[in-house]
């Protein structure tokens, strides 16, 4: 009877401290929530911070799961643990605003263009990664989605070859600018005549294209990655410097298309701040939070940092994200048409 109750006892006291060891495990994950949720409302200040509010998606997730085990775990009662987790969900969804596309509104295709303007454009922007040798692949991606125009990031001087011949019939307006030693040559092909193609350095920094390809103005831009206080600075100024060049064509702003790996998610406050600044916004249809970039092949492992925004004179009418060719980014591509009253 003895050795009967002590072992009840024993049991009972080792139920409690597994119980209480995993309450304080809850609890200092939920600390660990609070203290990058309020990181990432820092991040126009700290590179640290910029790279914690890019995973706002990720932390938007990790807290639901986070509820529902402290729920269970609560078995169903309200505590203040799930009132701050629920309140750690209220702060990020302002940043998660941007995730809401408005793709097919207010479109009419029905109304003609005049002068050289063509009623829609297909484009496509894929970063190939510079190392990548799956050429064919990434062709054959490419013919597939058959756009208007193609945007190619961190383009070789082998892929460029390939390039020139593959679409020298069906694409012959070409800007190629390949570069072996990094990962910042670029590429524009047209099915179009390119007016006023232009070449420039955003701040200093990796080289840009421009054209105007059938009434749209096309920007092909890859900024440097925010890695480090350096690469941080870097790119919040070719962000700026993109906000102004863009506003500096009255005229076109509003049927400008920036397109390319710009190395931020549309959560960063950085990203909201130059969008607001150029007048551009996301292309999509309805929700996109979908990643173009991967660690890994799954979508908590992924980040979307290669855009096709446009200005307010454009909307977009079909979007998708590609498949994997080689490259840890994924191509995207849309249908833009212009507005009726841009078409005016």
């Amino acid at each position: 009877m003895f050795c009967l109750a002590a072992h009840r006892v024993v049991c009972l006291i080792s139920h409690s401290e597994i119980k209480r060891a995993f309450d304080l495990f809850l609890s200092c994950v939920t600390i660990a929530l609070v203290a990058l949720t309020f990181a990432s409302l820092c991040g126009r200040y700290h590179w640290l911070c910029d790279l914690v509010a890019n995973l706002r998606v990720q932390w938007f997730v990790g807290i639901l799961i986070w509820i529902a085990l402290c729920w269970a775990s609560q078995r169903g009662r309200l505590s203040k643990q799930l009132l701050c987790l629920a309140l750690l969900l209220l702060v990020h969804l302002p940043g998660l605003v941007p995730a809401w596309t408005d793709g097919r509104a207010g479109v009419d295709t029905d109304i003609e263009t005049a002068g050289d303007a063509i009623g829609s454009l297909r484009i496509v922007t894929t970063n190939v990664l510079t190392s990548n040798l799956r050429h064919d692949e990434i062709i054959a991606e490419l013919k597939q989605i058959d756009p208007d125009v193609l945007v190619v990031i961190e383009l070789s001087t082998d892929l460029s070859e390939r390039l020139r011949t593959e679409f020298g019939d069906s694409h012959p307006h070409q800007m190629l600018l390949p570069e072996d030693a990094g990962n910042f040559g670029i590429g524009m092909l047209s099915r179009y005549p390119l007016g006023k193609p232009e070449a420039f350095e955003v701040a200093g920094g990796p080289v840009a294209v421009q054209a105007e390809v059938g009434g749209y103005r096309v920007i092909g831009v890859h900024t440097y990655p925010p890695m480090g206080a350096s690469g941080f600075g870097y790119r919040r100024e070719q962000l700026r410097f993109l906000a102004d060049f863009v506003g500096e064509d009255l005229k076109m702003a509003e049927r400008t298309i920036v397109v390319g790996d710009l190395n931020v998610t549309p959560w960063s406050p950085h990203f909201v701040d130059f969008v607001e600044a150029a007048q551009l916004r996301r292309t999509g249809l309805g929700l996109n939070v979908a990643p173009t970039w991967f660690v890994r092949p799954t979508f908590l492992m992924g980040l979307t940092l290669d855009h096709i925004l446009i200005g307010k004179g454009l909307h977009c009418t079909e979007f998708a994200v590609g498949r994997d060719c080689g490259s840890d980014h994924r191509s995207v591509s849309a249908t833009i048409s212009l507005t009726a009253e841009s078409k005016q």
